[in-house]
């Protein structure tokens, strides 16, 4: 990214893109997700940024979003990243910035080019063939605006175990004082619950904090049912962003993250080795797994 002065109008909708410093994954796995989720949440609301979307993928993340003015804007986007980032670095046993210093940005008044990138940033996974439709796709959060329990079973509340009752009171308390959550708050609570409560937990957890303007993102549209028909025909397009693009699907990723469950490997596993361990790694699951080489280069942040 240049540092040429950003275009920027304040009757707009803002497509905000942004990429890890060196390019490589940054979503290891939900928790990940949903630090990051409850961060924004806290801090779009602390700067009254209306967000229309978000799409977390494993290397990059879009919103769009529409704010007052760029002071807004990339104090917003500095407060996310810097909260995440630092928390982050401690969960991985990392070091240094995670962010690309400069985000990248563009800005439509017209109707017909705000809806592109609408188009293009909720059909990003299924671009990478995550998903057939980003009404699949839980990190789209899409399927949050018609459910607040779209993966798992509704909640039971004169029946829930001891650990989900507690988790639950604590994501409420959580969201009430306006409080983002911490990777050690999470981790405590998912261990102690089973594989159907945890995903109960998350569709919650992701519902409380839910700051996405669905209303909002559907009025560029006939209507909801009009803009998800959209989502199906057309992956939008958007030319004020110059994005990377990988030519293997994020599936890759996917592989790779099933490798690493079944070893037992930590990600911290990744940033605590060196260079030449993770290279080494990187030929065995391009070599033994079949992996496209440059997404495991990338898992591996060679």
């Amino acid at each position: 990214m240049n540092h040429t002065l950003r275009k920027f109008y304040s009757k707009g909708v803002q497509h905000i893109y942004q990429r890890a410093k060196d390019k490589g994954v940054i979503f290891y796995d939900d928790i990940d997700r949903i630090v990051f989720f409850s961060i924004d949440s806290v801090i779009a609301k602390r700067y009254e940024v209306i967000v229309l979307g978000i799409s977390e993928m494993y290397t990059h993340l879009h919103k769009t979003t529409i704010v007052r003015n760029r002071k807004q804007m990339s104090k917003y986007i500095q407060d996310v990243s810097s909260i995440f980032a630092r928390m982050y670095n401690y969960r991985h046993k990392r070091k240094g910035e995670l962010f690309e210093e400069r985000f990248g940005s563009s800005s439509k008044t017209e109707s017909k080019k705000i809806r592109q990138i609408i188009e293009y940033q909720y059909n990003n996974h299924t671009e990478k063939e995550l998903c057939k439709s980003p009404m699949e796709e839980r990190w789209s959060f899409l399927p949050y605006a018609k459910s607040d329990h779209p993966f798992s079973q509704p909640i039971d509340f004169n029946c829930l175990s001891k650990s989900l009752k507690s988790a639950l009171r604590l994501i409420d308390r959580r969201v009430e004082k306006g409080e983002y959550l911490k990777y050690s708050l999470l981790e405590k609570i998912i261990a102690r619950l089973t594989k159907e409560e945890t995903e109960q937990f998350i569709d919650y957890t992701i519902s409380k904090y839910m700051h996405i303007d669905f209303a909002a993102t559907a009025s560029y549209f006939k209507s909801f049912e009009a803009m998800v028909a959209a989502f199906e025909v057309t992956t939008g397009a958007e030319y004020g962003i110059k994005e990377d693009y990988d030519s293997f699907p994020d599936t890759e990723y996917v592989a790779i993250e099933e490798i690493f469950r079944q070893q037992g490997w930590p990600h911290s596993k990744i940033f605590t080795s060196s260079i030449t361990k993770r290279r080494t790694l990187a030929e065995a699951l391009h070599l033994r797994h079949g992996i496209n080489f440059t997404a495991a280069s990338k898992y591996l942040h060679i």
